[in-house]
């Protein structure tokens, strides 16, 4: 047996008096590490955390917020109770740095009234309104809220000033002032284009409305042209508004028709429709162009868009060919002119072609000259699109000017059958050809004065001359209506020399000059005594010896 083993009762009792001791001190350690502990929980807390924050409504709250300390990494505890920063109030908030919670609050205010603004209304008699239809564009970072300040009456007609309060969760709140207006008509009409535009009395709310009037001429609004018309009535001073509003739900009416064309044809969306309308004004499109260089039968849609954006789509069929038919050059034939006539080559010239495009026509003259006598051949060459041509020619013969009687009577016949008839006295016939000679020429100060007959011939050709070529017409236009005339001339020595007619009607000689002057003048059947007048007035412009002519009375 192990004497160590083996204690006394003594040795016994005297260890378990020594145990309470040890715990007494085990317990007092403990105790003090707590209180140590404890301490610094209670320091760590109240130098850690904010427990009262307060923010304006709307602005981002973070953690970092509550921190005293800004070196503690604080996070909002995943148990903390939501808040919202739109709306005012105090939230209860946990935060956590590490594993150590913190309480706090966060009171949310608002102290910024809001904005908003402000519309004048006009309403129908009777038609609900609230306060928040005045307003527009409200600003403020909490909900908002808005009322009358007292009802406004929506049964009587007229203009009234009504107030609205607009008032925030915060209690903020503004006063707004605004007209209300209430009126005897609908707010609108709604028609279809093209329909007989509406009586009076149907943009009245009641037909008790008797003492309401139109103002607005309703007959003069176009209602087959979509838009908003203004219509406007009276009643004792004041006036009314209301609206026509003119719309288009019908699609257009389109029907279209198959194309047969060539692959050089110009070919629109217009050349498929058979029939096509619309009320209001419309436009067409393919809806995918055709292929025109594909020969053979394709689809093409036509789609038919009015300006309400109505659309009608109809299809039909193109057919397309090669052209291989050469052109027809119709009208070509020999002519011929006089020295210096021009020369009208396309007159009476025509080219047709099977393809409606048509073709183009190219002149060779053949080095024609008009100032030269001769004979030249025109060759006209047609080609069309595909390249098809087809050739004409036609001889030009370039004659010399031949002035003789006949020629310058037959033209003197074709005026005078325009101016004249048998019905006519001489005096009658002498002022149609005066006033037609005035009428037709043009004065060009420059002729050829070695021969009357050559001079007439410009005249009647060219319709512009001297005073020559004035007096030759007027002296053939006189022979041809059977006017007795003698030709005279100014007295020469003096600046210029001038032509002119005596006649003899059967009344004795008086002179007939045709041609105008700067000086104006009006010189037909005239005595000697008027026109030596106006010549010693005018720088003896009608001088002469009267020993070579017949006695003028």
């Amino acid at each position: 047996m192990d004497v160590h083993a083996i204690k006394t009762e003594e040795e016994i009792e005297i260890k378990e008096k020594k145990i309470p001791w040890k715990r007494i001190v085990i317990a007092a350690i403990v105790v003090a590490v707590l209180a140590a502990l404890t301490g610094v929980a209670v320091y760590m807390y109240n130098n850690t955390v904010y427990r009262h924050c307060v923010t304006e409504a709307g602005t981002e709250v973070l953690p970092e917020d509550f921190a005293i300390n800004p070196d503690v990494d604080l996070v909002f505890s995943e148990d903390s109770p939501k808040f919202d920063i739109y709306v005012p109030g105090d939230y209860p908030v946990t935060l956590k740095a590490g594993f150590i919670k913190f309480g706090s609050v966060l009171t949310v205010v608002d102290t910024v009234p809001p904005t908003a603004d402000v519309e004048d209304l006009v309403i129908e008699a009777g038609q609900s309104v609230e306060a928040g239809d005045f307003l527009s564009n409200i600003s403020d970072v909490t909900a908002t809220s808005a009322s009358f300040t007292s009802e406004p009456d929506i049964y009587h007609y007229g203009a009234q000033d009504v107030e609205i309060s607009l008032q925030d969760l915060g209690g903020n709140k503004v006063l707004y002032e605004a007209k209300l207006t209430i009126s005897p008509l609908v707010e609108s009409l709604t028609i279809e284009a093209g329909s007989e535009c509406p009586d009076d009395r149907q943009f009245l709310i009641s037909d008790k409305a008797t003492t309401v009037y139109p103002i607005t001429d309703l007959s003069m609004i176009d209602t087959t042209r979509v838009g908003e018309y203004t219509v406007t009535f009276g009643e004792s001073k004041r006036l009314f508004y209301s609206k026509l509003i003119v719309v288009d739900t019908v699609s257009p009416t389109l029907v279209l028709h198959d194309v047969d064309a060539y692959l050089t044809s110009a070919v629109d969306q217009e050349s498929f429709v058979s029939e096509v309308g619309d009320v209001s004004d419309f436009s067409l499109e393919f809806e995918n162009k055709p292929d025109m260089t594909r020969e053979g039968v394709q689809e093409v849609s036509v789609i038919a868009t009015d300006i309400a954006g109505n659309e009608t789509r109809r299809t039909a069929k193109l057919t397309l060919q090669k052209d291989t038919e050469a052109p027809v050059i119709e009208g070509v034939r020999d002519f011929s002119i006089l020295i210096g006539e021009s020369i009208a080559y396309r007159n009476g010239i025509k080219v047709t072609d099977n393809c409606d495009t048509g073709a183009s026509l190219d002149i060779d003259t053949g080095g024609a000259n008009n100032k030269e006598e001769g004979q030249y051949t025109i060759t006209y060459t047609a080609v069309d699109k595909a390249g098809n041509s087809a050739v004409a020619t036609a001889l030009l013969t370039v004659r010399p000017i031949s002035y003789d009687q006949g020629t310058i009577d037959a033209m003197a016949d074709a005026v005078l059958a325009r101016i004249i008839n048998d019905g006519m006295d001489n005096r009658s016939k002498l002022n149609a050809i005066y006033n037609w000679v005035r009428g037709n020429f043009a004065y060009v100060n420059h002729s050829d004065k070695t021969n009357w007959l050559k001079g007439a011939y410009e005249g009647f050709k060219y319709h512009r001359g001297d005073c020559f070529i004035y007096f030759a017409t007027t002296k053939a236009l006189l022979n041809r209506a059977g006017i007795a005339n003698v030709d005279i001339q100014k007295l020469p020595g003096y600046r210029s020399m001038h032509y002119w007619s005596l006649v003899d009607i059967g009344e004795g000689w008086h002179h007939f000059d045709t041609t105008p002057r700067v000086g104006g003048g009006v010189f037909n059947y005239l005595t000697d005594a008027e026109m030596m007048s106006y010549s010693e007035a005018h720088g003896n412009s009608h001088i002469y010896d009267r020993s070579l002519y017949p006695l003028v009375p």
